[in-house]
C-alpha cells in the first residue's frame, strides 16, 4: 500500500512513526485487512517500517515489518521479463505452442506463448475453490494439475480472459526451457541483477 508524502505529513505535530502506523491502523479497518506491513523510504533510504494487525489471524500473531507475504500477481510481469529474456536469447518464440515446450494437452486449437502472455490464450483464471487451497507443489508442472484438461474459455486471440492459470504455464515453460526451477532462475537473471535481493 502507498502513500503520499502529503498524507503521511498531514498531521505536524504527529511524529513519523505515529503518522506511519495511524495510517496502517486506518488502512486495516477501512479494507478490512487480516494484516500488513509497509515501509517508508526517502532517497533510497528506509526511514520507517511498522506493521499492523496480524500474520497469522488464527494463532494471533502479530504482523511485523520483517514478515514474508504473498506477492500475487505481481509475479506476471516478473515471469513476463524472465519469457522475453528466453525469447531473446533465442531459447522460447512467441509464436511457439505450449507444447513445444511443456506437456499440456491439446485443445481445440493451438495456445501460443504470446497468448498466454496477453492474457488471450483461453486458459482459465482461478475459482473460489483453488483459489482456498493451501496445496504446495514442488514442481509448476504438478500445479498445472489443477486446470489443464480443462476446456480453454474461448479460442485464443478472440477475447481476452485474466488468467493466472496461464502464468503457472509460463513458469512450468521457463523451468523446462532453462533446466532451473522457477525460482532459482527468477533469482539468477531477474531478481538478483535487478538488486532485488
Amino acid at each position: 500500500v502507498w502513500w503520499s508524502a502529503q498524507a503521511v505529513a498531514a498531521e505536524p505535530t504527529a511524529t513519523l512513526d505515529e503518522q506511519a502506523e495511524t495510517l496502517l491502523a486506518e488502512a486495516i479497518d477501512t479494507q478490512q485487512l487480516a494484516g500488513l506491513s509497509a515501509g517508508i523510504s526517502i532517497d533510497g533510504e528506509i526511514v520507517w517500517l511498522g506493521a499492523a494487525g496480524f500474520a497469522d489471524l488464527e494463532n494471533r500473531v502479530p504482523a511485523t515489518a520483517e514478515m514474508v507475504h504473498r506477492i500475487a500477481s505481481i509475479t506476471k510481469p516478473q515471469t513476463a521479463v524472465a519469457v522475453m529474456q528466453l525469447v531473446e536469447a533465442g531459447k522460447v518464440d512467441l509464436d511457439g505452442t505450449l507444447q513445444d515446450y511443456i506437456d499440456f494437452p491439446e485443445k481445440p486449437w493451438p495456445v501460443r506463448i504470446r497468448q498466454v502472455l496477453g492474457h488471450t490464450s483461453g486458459i482459465r483464471h482461478y475459482n473460489l475453490t483453488d483459489s482456498r487451497s493451501t496445496n504446495h507443489y514442488r514442481r509448476l508442472v504438478d500445479a498445472m494439475r489443477l486446470f489443464q484438461d480443462d476446456p480453454l474459455k474461448f479460442e485464443p486471440d478472440t477475447d481476452y480472459g485474466y488468467t493466472t492459470f496461464g502464468y503457472v504455464t509460463l513458469g512450468a515453460v521457463i523451468e523446462a526451457v532453462s533446466g532451473e526451477t522457477y525460482g532459482d532462475y527468477m533469482h539468477a537473471h531477474v531478481w538478483q541483477p535487478s538488486g532485488m535481493d
